[in-house]
């Protein structure tokens, strides 16, 4: 089966090389190929340096926009000749079509277009709800508004749309009336065998954007005059203000560079414990890498977090206010309680989450289930 995959609008996969997804990514498009024997035609906005990147892939094609028309500079000219560029693809590709691969929401009116030009199927693979996203961040009105229209037109004109949370299908449901053709298709992420913890390093560790949706400034609260260190993997624009705020509140905080995977996934074996302490949050991939690695997982008891955790049993939740977690982290390390073999069966149960509904051969399954169903309509 031909799928012809578009990258989400404006990315190119030296994109993906340089923040650390390619590899990750290529592995799910690899797996696919070799187990259900999917051929991709990959188009991405990039140029020709991205076809590079052809040996990485078994079945895979490589075509970027930037090698067969000129990309404008200006997003504005850039996105009305973006209605231009399903014509120029549909020329370079020589194969029949059957089913049209979105990554992502952002680009979906070129998938759109192809689908109807090549009459295939689309396929609309979403990880997080940009409609929903815009609001909870405030966004300008124009920008929700687009996301909006951007949201009714994909479902209207995909043949598939999956979602990565139930908690995004409640959304969809609640604001765009319910789509038989929506689908829960979770984030994966590897799973690993992983022994005892209790050798493990004892700081605190954190991975994502430092930016306000993250809200690292509630942990650095938290863990005021406090011995434990908090350890944040990541880069944004909140970086001073967040250093800023652990000296003043005497909180010992170091914050690291972006990490590729396998360095992450090293990190995540040699650290016990893992916060995530977002306003909100789709499918996190970064909860899943920490319960795969057998990290004790704490998080915001949010919808999206909620669904992945069960409380005391694969991680812990917290309310965002004052105290909730410092209390909770502190009975958790200090208290004679809490012994390591509780932690251990926490963090086994957390390995056996991830290995039974979000490993990479249960969601790749799923997705072949969806594309096979699709296919045959």
């Amino acid at each position: 089966m031909n799928i012809v995959y578009f990258l989400t609008y404006g990315y190119s996969l030296e994109t993906w090389s340089s923040s650390s997804a390619l590899e990750r990514e290529v592995k799910y498009f690899n797996y696919l190929s070799k187990n259900y024997g999917y051929k991709f035609h990959i188009v991405t906005y990039g140029n020709n340096k991205d076809t590079e990147y052809s040996d990485y892939f078994i079945n895979a094609t490589i075509l970027p926009i930037g090698s067969i028309t000129r990309i404008p500079k200006n997003k504005y000219l850039g996105f009305i000749k973006s209605f231009y560029y399903p014509f120029k693809i549909k020329n370079h590709i020589n194969e029949k079509t059957n089913i049209v691969k979105q990554n992502q929401l952002l680009g979906s009116w070129i998938s759109i277009i192809f689908k109807y030009i090549t009459n295939s199927k689309l396929f609309v693979r979403t990880g997080y709800d940009m409609y929903l996203f815009s609001k909870k961040e405030n966004k300008r009105f124009l920008k929700k508004l687009a996301y909006k229209l951007l949201t009714r037109l994909t479902l209207k004109f995909s043949d598939s749309y999956t979602v990565s949370s139930n908690s995004d299908m409640s959304f969809l449901e609640d604001n765009f009336n319910s789509q038989t053709k929506a689908h829960l298709l979770h984030n994966w992420v590897e799973s690993f065998e992983v022994g005892t913890i209790s050798d493990r390093e004892t700081t605190i560790i954190s991975v994502g954007r430092l930016e306000y949706q993250k809200n690292y400034e509630f942990i650095i609260k938290e863990l005021s005059n406090l011995r434990l260190e908090l350890q944040i993997v990541g880069e944004g624009s909140m970086k001073d203000e967040l250093l800023n705020l652990a000296k003043k509140l005497n909180t010992n905080l170091r914050i690291t560079q972006r990490m590729d995977n396998k360095e992450l996934t090293r990190k995540f074996m040699n650290i016990k414990l893992f916060v995530i302490p977002s306003h909100f949050e789709g499918n996190p991939k970064v909860l899943l890498e920490a319960m795969a690695a057998g990290c004790v997982v704490f998080a915001s008891n949010i919808k999206n977090h909620s669904e992945i955790i069960d409380e005391g049993v694969n991680g812990f939740l917290f309310e965002l206010e004052d105290g909730a977690f410092r209390n909770k982290i502190l009975e958790i390390i200090e208290s004679t309680k809490v012994s390591s073999a509780f932690l251990d069966k926490v963090s086994k149960s957390a390995t056996q989450k991830i290995k039974t509904y979000y490993s990479l051969p249960i969601i790749a399954e799923e997705e072949n289930r969806l594309l096979l169903e699709l296919a045959s309509e």
